[in-house]
C-alpha cells in the first residue's frame, strides 16, 4: 500500500519526462521545418514576418509538446499551431487594406498543404531512386552536391573535363527524373514524359 501512494505522487512519470524531452522536440521540428516554413511563406508575404512567426510557432509548439498526441503525425500537429497562429496574425493585420478574408485564408491553408504533402512524397521518391543508382553514378551526384561544389572543382577533382561532368549529370538526372515519375505513378508539375 505504501508503494501504491509513492507512485500516485509521482507527478512526472517516464512518459512525461518523454513528453518534454527537448532532443525529442527539436529533432521533429528541425524534420518538420521545411513544410512549416513552405506553410507560412505561402500565408504570409513579408519574409522578416515569415521569420517571426516560425520563431512563434517553434515557442509555441514547445509550450505545448507535452500536450501533443503521438498518435498524430507531428506535422499535421504543428501546421496546426502554425495555422492558429497565422489567424492570429491576420487578424491583427485586419486594420491593413489587403487582409485575406477567413475563407480565402483556408483555401490557402488547404493548397499549401497539399504542396507541402507532394513535395514530401517526392522528396522520397527522390532518395529511393538515389539508391538505385550505380555506384560511380551516385558518387559523382555526392561530390558535386557536396558543400560548395561546382561542376569545374568536380572535374578538376576527378581529371576530367567540365563538359563531361555536366554531360554525366546531365543523364543521371534524366534516369532520376524517369525514376521519380515510375516511383509517383504520376505527373510531375511542368515536366511531360
Amino acid at each position: 500500500m505504501a508503494t501504491e501512494s509513492k507512485v500516485g505522487t509521482n507527478r512526472t512519470s517516464p512518459m512525461d519526462q518523454q513528453d518534454n524531452n527537448p532532443a525529442d522536440y527539436a529533432r521533429r521540428l528541425l524534420a518538420s521545418q521545411p513544410r512549416l516554413r513552405a506553410y507560412v511563406r505561402s500565408m504570409v508575404f513579408n519574409p522578416g514576418d515569415v521569420d517571426d512567426l516560425l520563431q512563434d510557432v517553434a515557442t509555441i509548439g514547445w509550450e505545448r509538446f507535452a500536450s501533443y498526441d503521438r498518435d498524430r503525425p507531428f506535422d499535421a500537429w504543428l501546421l496546426g499551431v502554425a495555422r492558429n497562429r497565422v489567424l492570429q496574425y491576420f487578424e491583427a493585420q485586419k486594420k491593413r487594406p489587403n487582409a485575406l478574408s477567413p475563407e480565402t485564408l483556408t483555401q490557402l491553408e488547404g493548397v499549401a498543404f497539399d504542396a507541402s504533402e507532394q513535395a514530401d512524397g517526392l522528396q522520397e521518391a527522390l532518395e529511393a531512386c538515389l539508391g538505385k543508382l550505380a555506384r560511380p553514378d551516385y558518387d559523382l551526384v555526392s561530390q558535386r552536391y557536396e558543400s560548395g561544389a561546382t561542376n569545374r572543382s568536380v572535374a578538376k577533382q576527378l581529371a576530367v573535363s567540365e563538359s563531361k561532368i555536366s554531360r554525366s549529370l546531365n543523364r543521371i538526372y534524366a534516369q532520376l527524373l524517369l525514376c521519380i515519375k515510375i516511383q509517383d505513378r504520376g505527373d510531375i508539375p511542368g515536366v511531360r514524359a
